[in-house]
């Protein structure tokens, strides 16, 4: 009659939970022994649900992985008749080991649920004990479920998770009392950015001292930064990431903890501070003259009163560098500097030649070598050498040029130089002049 009973209520219980595709998505039906020897066993990381009939006290067993990890075990009295003023006079669950020692005791009213967190030993078998403490017989239903969160990071500074400057770390906290530490081991530089953000652990926000932590300690754990954050929040100011001064080649250790046991996601990331080579003072030889091949001066960067390195702290990239113009040297950064900037240098056109130097009367005849890298050509011409005073004729185009002055005073000694251009925008880029040749007009 007994079992009869029981199984009408099993029935009951179908039509009291949720429907079907949800039974099968959700939780499991089991019944319970009535001893730890008899205990049924039950799978971490599944619901289940079952029905207490009367006094009777029903044992449920599950063994814990071989892994470091946290449990939650979770505990609801659906519909159990209790007298719920009254903790001892309840629905108990209670989660015990092979010799009773009790871990956690759960005492839910009808409706109640409760939910608690803690670690576990490895691989060992664990049982979880139901009894109604009301004196009720009224049979009802409960749910339970042992949930595993592995810990995958280090708790001490001893076996800390070792990570790379620059690589964006996620990871969680799992548990009551989870400490997670990491080490990274700075590089040649002595500036590192620290971002780090609380993606979803609960926290007491209204006190600092109740929110989720994140320390940057040395080998001695003297903590050198500390950030305090509340739900979903990062460490950024103003949308800038801190900026910490560390040692160079030196291991570091990052602590993570909640002191409110909060469990949830977070991520963080030390990466190099680069500063901006835009800000530095950049030095280049400002004109050089055409040689038919590219033409890749020296750079100076300095940064405040460093000086940079090239192939460490930036690169170096030139464009148009080959023919009479304006060349651009691009210097990026690498290693600690970031950006680019841009220098530009004049490369001009070959010294100018004077092929022929005529007379004929009052007028000199200037007849110029060809340059096919130049836009045009420029004749100047005066009674003395230093050029004071000197007259100009322009001349457009690339071809071997003659060209005659006007009419000039007669019987007198004039000296002549020209030069080539090239037309860049609105800029002249000129070579330098030629030697000067002299001669004399006639009466």
């Amino acid at each position: 009659m007994k079992k009869l009973i029981y199984v009408l209520s099993l029935a009951l219980m179908l039509c009291l939970l949720p429907c079907t595709s949800a039974l099968a998505e959700n939780y499991e039906l089991t019944t319970g022994g009535s001893s730890k020897a008899t205990a049924t066993a039950i799978r971490v990381d599944r619901e289940y649900a079952a029905q207490l009939v009367g006094s009777e006290v029903l044992y449920f067993k599950f063994t814990t992985p071989n892994k470091k990890g946290f449990y939650d075990f979770y505990a609801k009295n659906i519909n159990i008749s209790t007298h719920s003023w009254a903790g001892d006079s309840q629905v108990q669950f209670d989660l015990i080991d092979a010799v009773d020692e009790i871990f956690v005791k759960h005492y839910a009213a009808i409706g109640g649920e409760r939910s608690a967190n803690l670690e576990l030993d490895r691989n060992t078998t664990y049982y979880v004990k139901v009894y109604n403490r009301s004196p009720n017989d009224t049979p009802g239903n409960f749910k339970i479920k042992v949930s595993f969160r592995e810990d995958k990071e280090g708790d001490r500074l001893g076996n800390a998770v070792s990570k790379r400057i620059g690589e964006k770390v996620n990871a969680s906290l799992d548990g009551k009392d989870d400490i997670d530490y990491f080490k990274i081991k700075t590089g040649a530089y002595k500036e590192y950015d620290f971002y780090c953000k609380n993606i979803n652990i609960s926290t007491h926000s209204w006190a600092g001292d109740s929110q989720f932590r994140v320390s940057i300690c040395d080998a001695r754990e003297e903590v050198l930064a500390d950030y305090r954050l509340t739900y979903g929040s990062d460490n950024k100011r103003d949308g800038v990431t801190p900026l910490v001064t560390l040692n160079p080649n030196t291991v570091y250790y990052i602590r993570i903890y909640n002191p409110q046991e909060g469990i949830g996601n977070y991520t963080f990331t030390m990466s190099h501070h680069r500063n901006s080579i835009s800000q530095a003072a950049v030095q280049v030889k400002n004109t050089y003259t055409y040689t038919g091949k590219a033409i890749t001066p020296g750079v100076k960067v300095v940064y405040g009163s460093t000086v940079l390195k090239k192939g460490k702290d930036y690169s170096v990239a030139y464009s148009n560098n080959k023919k009479p113009g304006i060349a651009t040297a691009k210097i990026t950064g690498i290693g600690a500097y970031k950006g680019s900037y841009k220098a530009t240098f004049k490369i001009r056109p070959v010294q100018a030649k004077i092929q022929k130097l005529s007379v004929k009367k009052r007028k000199i005849t200037v007849k110029i070598a060809q340059d096919k890298n130049a836009s045009g050509y420029e004749i100047q011409y005066a009674a003395n050498s230093s050029f004071k005073s000197a007259k100009k004729i322009s001349v457009n185009g690339n071809k071997a040029v003659t060209k005659q002055t006007p009419s000039l005073k007669a019987s007198t000694k004039y000296f002549v130089r020209v030069r080539s251009y090239k037309k860049v925008g609105s800029q002249k880029i000129t070579s330098v002049w030629s030697a000067p040749k002299s001669i004399r007009t006639k009466k």
